[in-house]
């Protein structure tokens, strides 16, 4: 279990990510009445430990549902239509670095597949059009290369909403530091920080979790 008062995100953006979800659940009727899959499918972005898994993981916590890790890259054509059809009811799925399956990659970016087994691009397709009728789950998907991959399959209609996970900027780094040191926030007031990915930043704290003095001098600063 992961609270999302745990994870340091700007605000508008986490709270347009907790948004969009809230409206799925609610509106389960919606779709029924519609005719139209109750699924949802998300893309978060960005560079490298910026903290998408960990956001992910703190929404199922929070809406209580499980999470169901798939590796793409490991699926053949017959094996990705069972796999989706044994998600257990409460459920979400989370397809981390998507872009390590060449099936989803441009041309320009997809390295020569001889296995005649390998999962294409069609099958990919089909199962993000709805050849799995996936009820009540969404599908989240992390990758820090949203550039290489085949644009057609980031549409509308296949993708529901793409969400760029930046680093840490200086206030959200201070509520990192305020969450970990409840007695920080007046020290704070005379440093301006250097933005962070938040891997590297928890990575300063994990060294120095009994200093807050020493956490703080080594985060990176911006110059004057």
């Amino acid at each position: 279990k992961r609270t999302l008062d745990s994870v340091i995100l700007e605000r508008k953006l986490k709270q347009n990510i907790t948004t969009t979800i809230e409206n799925f659940i609610k509106d389960k009727q919606w779709y029924v009445e519609r005719g139209l899959p109750y699924k949802k499918t998300i893309i978060l972005e960005g560079n490298p430990g910026t903290g998408k898994t960990s956001i992910i993981k703190a929404l199922a916590s929070h809406y209580n549902k499980n999470l169901c890790i798939l590796d793409l890259s490991s699926q053949t054509n017959n094996t990705l239509e069972n796999a989706l059809s044994e998600i257990p009811d409460k459920s979400w799925v989370l397809i981390e670095d998507f872009d390590n399956c060449p099936a989803v990659l441009k041309s320009e970016f997809r390295p020569q597949v001889t296995d005649k087994d390998a999962l294409n691009y069609g099958k990919v397709l089909n199962v993000f059009d709805g050849i799995v009728p996936l009820n009540d789950t969404i599908i989240f998907l992390t990758t820090n290369h949203i550039n290489k991959i085949e644009t057609s399959l980031l549409r509308k209609g296949r993708i529901d909403h793409i969400f760029t996970i930046p680093v840490l900027s200086n206030k959200e780094i201070k509520q990192y530091i305020e969450l970990m040191f409840t007695n920080a926030s007046k020290l704070l007031e005379d440093y301006i920080f250097a933005p962070i990915a938040g891997c590297d930043l928890q990575s300063i704290y994990l060294e120095n979790r009994d200093d807050l003095m020493k956490f703080v001098d080594e985060i990176p600063k911006e110059k004057p």
